[in-house]
């Protein structure tokens, strides 16, 4: 990444070179809804196992599922 070093030595990165960050977290957004799709394929082949396993995945699933809602929340907020 580019930058223009100003009088005082700290680096000033010009706009169009920023990271797009939207795009990250939305990429991370699709991985974690991956994992939440695996995750449901685990639980239908345990429904029938124990009670704690299947406790355990449906808490991942929800948890996961939370961090994916407040990450699209968040890019909302910059729209």
């Amino acid at each position: 990444m580019k930058g223009i070093i100003s009088m005082d030595k700290t680096v000033i990165v010009r706009k169009n070179e920023q990271p797009d960050m939207r795009k990250k977290v939305q990429e991370y957004i699709d991985e974690l809804q991956t994992e939440i799709r695996r995750l449901g394929e685990e639980l239908e082949e345990n429904m029938n196992g124990e009670a704690c396993m299947v406790t355990e995945i449906e808490s991942k699933i929800n948890t996961l599922q939370e961090v994916v809602n407040d990450l699209k929340g968040r890019l909302n907020e910059r729209i």
